[in-house]
Protein backbone atom coordinates (compact mmCIF):
# COMPACT_ATOMS: atom_id res chain seq x y z
CA UNK A 1 0.00 0.00 0.00
CA UNK A 2 2.78 2.41 0.96
CA UNK A 3 4.65 1.57 -2.26
CA UNK A 4 1.54 2.44 -4.35
CA UNK A 5 1.18 5.80 -2.57
CA UNK A 6 4.86 6.62 -3.19
CA UNK A 7 4.54 5.69 -6.85
CA UNK A 8 1.41 7.81 -7.22
CA UNK A 9 3.11 10.80 -5.59
CA UNK A 10 6.14 10.40 -7.83
CA UNK A 11 3.94 10.35 -10.92
CA UNK A 12 2.02 13.41 -9.76
CA UNK A 13 5.25 15.32 -9.06
CA UNK A 14 6.61 14.38 -12.48
CA UNK A 15 3.42 15.60 -14.18
CA UNK A 16 3.48 18.86 -12.17
CA UNK A 17 7.15 19.47 -13.06
CA UNK A 18 6.46 18.83 -16.74
CA UNK A 19 3.51 21.23 -16.76
CA UNK A 20 5.54 23.93 -14.98
CA UNK A 21 8.45 23.56 -17.38
CA UNK A 22 6.13 23.65 -20.39
CA UNK A 23 4.47 26.84 -19.14
CA UNK A 24 7.83 28.52 -18.52
CA UNK A 25 9.07 27.68 -21.98
CA UNK A 26 5.84 28.85 -23.59
CA UNK A 27 5.94 32.05 -21.56
CA UNK A 28 9.54 32.68 -22.59
CA UNK A 29 8.64 32.18 -26.24
CA UNK A 30 5.71 34.55 -25.88
CA UNK A 31 7.80 37.28 -24.23
CA UNK A 32 10.53 36.92 -26.79
CA UNK A 33 8.06 37.25 -29.66
CA UNK A 34 6.38 40.25 -28.08
CA UNK A 35 9.74 41.94 -27.50
CA UNK A 36 10.75 41.36 -31.10
CA UNK A 37 7.50 42.82 -32.42
CA UNK A 38 7.75 45.79 -30.06
CA UNK A 39 11.32 46.52 -31.07
CA UNK A 40 10.32 46.36 -34.73
CA UNK A 41 7.45 48.79 -34.16
CA UNK A 42 9.50 51.45 -32.35
CA UNK A 43 12.76 51.24 -34.27
CA UNK A 44 13.50 54.71 -35.71
CA UNK A 45 14.16 54.83 -39.43
CA UNK A 46 15.85 57.61 -41.41
CA UNK A 47 14.51 58.11 -44.91
CA UNK A 48 16.73 58.37 -47.94
CA UNK A 49 17.59 61.86 -49.16
CA UNK A 50 15.05 63.24 -51.62
CA UNK A 51 15.47 66.18 -53.98
CA UNK A 52 13.02 69.06 -53.62
CA UNK A 53 14.42 70.84 -56.67
CA UNK A 54 14.96 74.56 -57.02
CA UNK A 55 17.98 76.64 -58.03
CA UNK A 56 19.38 77.91 -54.76
CA UNK A 57 22.56 79.60 -53.60
CA UNK A 58 22.25 79.90 -49.83
CA UNK A 59 20.12 78.79 -46.92
CA UNK A 60 18.25 77.05 -45.47
CA UNK A 61 15.50 77.70 -42.92
CA UNK A 62 12.50 75.64 -41.89
CA UNK A 63 9.48 76.13 -39.65
CA UNK A 64 6.28 74.28 -38.78
CA UNK A 65 2.99 75.58 -37.41
CA UNK A 66 1.10 72.27 -37.25
CA UNK A 67 1.62 68.50 -37.50
CA UNK A 68 2.50 67.49 -41.07
CA UNK A 69 3.06 71.13 -42.05
CA UNK A 70 6.53 72.18 -43.19
CA UNK A 71 7.72 75.47 -44.67
CA UNK A 72 11.27 75.59 -46.00
CA UNK A 73 13.17 78.62 -47.31
CA UNK A 74 16.39 79.35 -49.15
CA UNK A 75 18.01 82.12 -51.16
CA UNK A 76 17.50 81.78 -54.90
CA UNK A 77 20.07 82.35 -57.63
CA UNK A 78 18.70 85.90 -58.00
CA UNK A 79 19.05 86.52 -54.20
CA UNK A 80 15.27 86.40 -53.62
CA UNK A 81 13.63 84.33 -50.90
CA UNK A 82 12.33 81.00 -52.20
CA UNK A 83 9.64 79.06 -50.35
CA UNK A 84 8.35 75.50 -50.62
CA UNK A 85 5.78 73.91 -48.32
CA UNK A 86 4.37 70.52 -47.36
CA UNK A 87 0.81 69.90 -46.11
CA UNK A 88 0.45 66.25 -47.04
CA UNK A 89 2.27 66.71 -50.34
CA UNK A 90 4.97 69.09 -51.54
CA UNK A 91 3.97 72.24 -53.45
CA UNK A 92 6.06 74.05 -56.05
CA UNK A 93 8.64 76.71 -55.22
CA UNK A 94 7.25 80.18 -54.53
CA UNK A 95 9.22 83.41 -55.04
CA UNK A 96 8.75 85.75 -52.06
CA UNK A 97 10.99 88.51 -53.35
CA UNK A 98 13.53 90.50 -51.38
CA UNK A 99 17.21 91.22 -52.03
CA UNK A 100 19.02 89.05 -49.53
CA UNK A 101 22.62 89.12 -48.33
CA UNK A 102 22.40 86.17 -45.91
CA UNK A 103 20.71 82.83 -45.39
CA UNK A 104 17.24 83.19 -43.84
CA UNK A 105 15.88 82.12 -40.46
CA UNK A 106 12.25 81.12 -39.92
CA UNK A 107 9.99 80.51 -36.93
CA UNK A 108 6.29 79.88 -36.31
CA UNK A 109 4.89 81.44 -33.15
CA UNK A 110 1.28 80.33 -33.70
CA UNK A 111 -0.96 78.35 -36.03
CA UNK A 112 -0.87 79.66 -39.61
CA UNK A 113 1.90 82.12 -38.67
CA UNK A 114 5.44 82.28 -40.06
CA UNK A 115 8.12 84.93 -39.58
CA UNK A 116 11.19 84.95 -41.81
CA UNK A 117 14.32 87.03 -41.22
CA UNK A 118 17.40 87.67 -43.37
CA UNK A 119 20.00 90.35 -43.94
CA UNK A 120 19.24 92.63 -46.87
CA UNK A 121 21.71 93.92 -49.43
CA UNK A 122 22.42 96.92 -47.14
CA UNK A 123 23.17 94.41 -44.31
CA UNK A 124 20.14 95.49 -42.25
CA UNK A 125 17.67 92.98 -40.80
CA UNK A 126 14.74 92.30 -43.14
CA UNK A 127 11.50 90.68 -41.98
CA UNK A 128 8.63 89.04 -43.86
CA UNK A 129 5.60 87.53 -42.15
CA UNK A 130 2.76 85.19 -43.05
CA UNK A 131 -0.59 85.24 -41.26
CA UNK A 132 -2.97 83.51 -43.67
CA UNK A 133 -1.34 85.68 -46.36
CA UNK A 134 2.16 86.98 -47.00
CA UNK A 135 2.92 90.57 -46.00
CA UNK A 136 5.50 92.91 -47.56
CA UNK A 137 9.11 92.95 -46.47
CA UNK A 138 9.93 95.41 -43.68
CA UNK A 139 13.31 96.64 -42.45
CA UNK A 140 14.13 96.19 -38.76
CA UNK A 141 17.29 98.27 -39.11
CA UNK A 142 20.72 97.50 -37.69
CA UNK A 143 24.05 96.90 -39.40
CA UNK A 144 25.40 93.37 -39.38
CA UNK A 145 28.30 91.25 -40.53
CA UNK A 146 26.52 87.90 -40.32
CA UNK A 147 23.24 86.42 -39.28
CA UNK A 148 20.52 85.46 -38.62
CA UNK A 149 18.61 83.43 -35.99
CA UNK A 150 15.05 83.52 -34.69
CA UNK A 151 13.06 81.88 -31.92
CA UNK A 152 9.66 82.14 -30.24
CA UNK A 153 8.60 81.11 -26.74
CA UNK A 154 4.95 82.24 -26.91
CA UNK A 155 2.24 83.21 -29.33
CA UNK A 156 3.33 86.36 -31.16
CA UNK A 157 6.60 86.57 -29.23
CA UNK A 158 9.60 86.84 -31.56
CA UNK A 159 13.32 87.08 -30.83
CA UNK A 160 15.75 87.65 -33.70
CA UNK A 161 19.55 87.71 -33.58
CA UNK A 162 22.46 88.65 -35.85
CA UNK A 163 26.18 89.35 -35.63
CA UNK A 164 26.86 93.07 -35.34
CA UNK A 165 29.44 95.03 -37.30
CA UNK A 166 31.02 96.25 -34.03
CA UNK A 167 33.56 93.56 -33.17
CA UNK A 168 31.15 90.75 -34.09
CA UNK A 169 28.98 90.97 -30.98
CA UNK A 170 25.54 89.35 -30.77
CA UNK A 171 22.67 91.75 -31.46
CA UNK A 172 19.13 91.04 -30.29
CA UNK A 173 15.74 92.52 -31.17
CA UNK A 174 12.37 91.25 -29.96
CA UNK A 175 8.65 91.61 -30.59
CA UNK A 176 5.91 91.30 -27.96
CA UNK A 177 3.21 93.38 -29.60
CA UNK A 178 5.68 95.96 -30.89
CA UNK A 179 9.33 95.87 -31.89
CA UNK A 180 11.96 96.90 -29.33
CA UNK A 181 15.32 98.50 -30.04
CA UNK A 182 18.39 96.44 -30.84
CA UNK A 183 20.36 95.33 -27.78
CA UNK A 184 23.97 94.16 -27.61
CA UNK A 185 24.42 90.75 -25.95
CA UNK A 186 28.22 90.71 -26.13
CA UNK A 187 30.51 87.97 -27.36
CA UNK A 188 33.08 87.84 -30.13
CA UNK A 189 31.47 85.63 -32.74
CA UNK A 190 33.00 83.84 -35.71
CA UNK A 191 29.74 82.45 -37.15
CA UNK A 192 26.07 83.22 -37.55
CA UNK A 193 24.07 82.31 -34.43
CA UNK A 194 21.34 79.72 -33.93
CA UNK A 195 18.51 80.16 -31.43
CA UNK A 196 15.77 78.02 -29.92
CA UNK A 197 13.13 78.30 -27.19
CA UNK A 198 12.15 75.10 -25.40
CA UNK A 199 9.95 76.67 -22.72
CA UNK A 200 8.10 79.87 -21.91
CA UNK A 201 10.47 82.80 -21.31
CA UNK A 202 13.52 80.72 -22.23
CA UNK A 203 15.95 81.30 -25.11
CA UNK A 204 19.20 79.48 -25.90
CA UNK A 205 21.63 80.96 -28.44
CA UNK A 206 24.65 79.18 -29.91
CA UNK A 207 27.48 80.43 -32.12
CA UNK A 208 31.09 79.68 -32.91
CA UNK A 209 33.41 82.00 -31.01
CA UNK A 210 36.58 83.74 -32.08
CA UNK A 211 38.62 80.70 -30.97
CA UNK A 212 36.31 78.47 -33.06
CA UNK A 213 34.71 76.73 -30.08
CA UNK A 214 30.96 76.49 -29.55
CA UNK A 215 29.67 79.38 -27.43
CA UNK A 216 26.33 79.33 -25.61
CA UNK A 217 24.24 82.10 -24.08
CA UNK A 218 20.78 81.75 -22.56
CA UNK A 219 17.92 83.82 -21.27
CA UNK A 220 15.55 82.68 -18.54
CA UNK A 221 13.22 84.39 -16.05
Amino acid sequence: MKRKIKNTLAILLAILFALTLSGAVAGADSVSTTDNVASQNISPVWSKWESLGGELTEGVAVSSWAPNRLDCFAVGADRTLQHKWFDGSWHGWEDLGGELYSAPAAVSSDSRRIDVFALGKDKSMQHKSFNDTWYDWESLGGEFNDGVAASSWASYRLDCFAVGSDYNTLKHKWYDGSWHEWMCRGGALYSAPAAVSWDSQRIDVFAIGGNKTMEHKWYSL
